[in-house]
């Protein structure tokens, strides 16, 4: 325990003093007991006045116990170590903001006018780190426990329901979850529309708050417009990035991983962190690091599938110009073998139409009319039969040269 002793003249003791003695003679004792001292201080903050333009912030450090605030001071963090927060923020990817716990390192000052101050020189980076790395574990345990029909744990790695969905061949139609006006969504949609190969999506962006307190409340919400009309759409992105990699905290909360982990289309993540995977990263089917590399994965999966076409159209090609090549070697094989079999088939004709022919002129009717034989005709058609004949029929006769008629007396 500290005593303070106030040096006043003798007798004066009951004489009244300024206030500016009085409170001249504290801050000379806090500067004698506490002038070369840092004490590691853990305690949570309160309202903060954060000037960066000035590059000084003013804020109170608060101790509560059972919900009761037990302690109570005002801090500063002055240009020379104003960098800290900076350097906090961009470490653990959470905000330098009010209810965060903090291990902080400070100096005690004290002065006439502005009173006890705690001087924040430097913040413990490493327990927020293991703050924020405790919080995230205990809810991937939360929902490893509570929902065992949608995300387990092997081998080190978690297994969804959505890792299990299939990708379509092609992806065209994307549900896209992102902040307005934000640099996550000026980079997907230009890398999308800028692609080499001239592939074209229809993108329909569900805008929402995706950092901050309570951002992910926003964010579950435009997950359950977007599944809601999930059959409209081939994949779920969902990205944030640009700038600082700060308050990525609602990506590693229960519920939005809840939601992906079973999200009925493929969940394909950017989400801009480059120290930790966020429980959002693990929950879902495919997990890039930026808004830039989820366009640039939707684009080489669409890729892949027209080089595996056009691969397959140049197969077939192929295997027909072999078809066609083997068929015209057989072609020219049985037409070598066709042409003397022809030719061979082609003598026989013509020497049996030879044959025809001599026997035709041997059986012309004239030729055997001039060796003496004759035609009968009974009303202009042949008689071969006497039976077709009788007595008083009239006939006419050809012979070899010019004919005659007659009529028949008697038959035998």
């Amino acid at each position: 325990m500290y005593l303070i002793a106030i040096h006043l003249p003798k007798n004066m003791s009951a004489k009244p003093i300024s206030l500016s003695q009085l409170l001249g003679a504290v801050e000379q004792t806090f500067e004698e007991i506490f002038s070369g001292h840092v004490f590691t201080v853990l305690a949570e903050t309160g309202d903060i006045k954060n000037y960066p333009d000035r590059q000084y912030c003013f804020f109170t450090l608060i101790e509560k116990q059972n919900g009761e605030t037990v302690a109570k001071a005002d801090a500063v963090i002055w240009r020379s170590h104003y960098p800290t927060i900076s350097a906090f923020e961009t470490t653990t990817g959470r905000r330098f903001e009010k209810n965060m716990q903090l291990l902080v390192k400070v100096e005690v000052t004290y002065h006439s006018v502005y009173g006890l101050r705690l001087r924040v020189i430097e913040i413990d980076t490493r327990y927020t780190l293991g703050q924020i790395e405790q919080e995230r574990r205990q809810v991937l345990e939360n929902l490893v426990k509570k929902h065992p029909e949608l995300i387990s744990f092997r081998d080190g790695e978690y297994y969804t329901a959505n890792k299990k969905t299939a990708l379509p061949e092609v992806i065209k139609n994307i549900a896209l979850i992102t902040a307005p006006n934000s640099d996550g969504l000026r980079d997907f949609m230009h890398e999308l529309e800028n692609n080499p190969y001239g592939y074209r999506f229809q993108v329909t962006p569900f805008l929402t708050r995706i950092q901050g307190k309570g951002a992910e409340l926003d964010i579950s919400a435009a997950l359950e417009q977007v599944k809601k009309k999930a059959g409209q759409f081939d994949v779920l992105v969902m990205v944030r990035g640009g700038g600082s990699g700060l308050d990525l905290g609602p990506f590693d909360t229960f519920e939005p991983g809840l939601q992906i982990a079973g999200f009925p289309i493929p969940a394909i993540t950017g989400i801009g962190h480059e120290r930790n995977i966020s429980v959002c990263d693990l929950m879902s089917h495919t997990k890039v690091k930026t808004p830039t590399k989820a366009a640039s994965f939707i684009i080489e999966h669409n890729a892949a599938f027209e080089e595996a076409v056009l691969g397959l159209g140049e197969h077939i090609l192929n295997q027909a110009e072999r078809q066609l090549q083997k068929m015209q070697l057989s072609l020219m094989k049985h037409t070598g073998a066709l042409f003397p079999a022809a030719s061979a088939m082609l003598m026989q004709a013509f020497h049996k139409l030879d044959r025809i022919e001599q026997a035709a002129k041997a059986n012309d009717p004239q030729r055997i009319l001039a060796r003496g034989y004759a035609l009968v005709r009974k009303n202009g058609k042949t008689v071969f039969k006497n039976q077709e004949l009788k007595p008083g029929d009239s006939i006419s006769i050809q012979l070899s040269e010019g004919q005659a008629g007659a009529q028949i007396t008697t038959l035998s």
